[in-house]
C-alpha cells in the first residue's frame, strides 16, 4: 500500500502467498497493457542508461521479441 501512496497511478497486485519472483512477474504480465514488459529483480542495479538504450534498440529492431542485459557480480565481474 505504501507504494500506491507514493506512485498513485500504478496497478498493484497483491498476493496472499509469496510465490517468489517468477509467480510475481506472472502475476503482473498477466494484467499488463503496455507495449514492453520489463522484469526487474528489486536488487538490481541499472547501468549505462539500460532502459533508454533498450527501448530504443526494441524501436528499432521490431522482430526481436525478447531481450536481456548483461548481469555483472557486484564486483564488476560478468556473470
Amino acid at each position: 500500500d505504501l507504494f500506491l501512496e507514493k506512485y498513485p497511478s500504478i496497478v498493484l497486485v497483491k498476493s496472499k502467498d509469496n510465490g517468489g519472483f517468477a509467480k510475481g512477474n506472472n502475476q503482473g504480465v498477466k494484467i499488463a497493457k503496455g507495449k514492453y514488459i520489463f522484469l526487474l529483480n528489486s536488487d538490481t542495479e541499472l547501468l549505462n542508461n539500460v532502459l533508454k538504450l533498450s527501448y530504443d534498440f526494441l524501436e528499432e529492431n521490431q522482430t526481436v521479441g525478447l531481450m536481456t542485459g548483461q548481469l555483472h557480480n557486484p564486483g564488476g565481474k560478468i556473470q
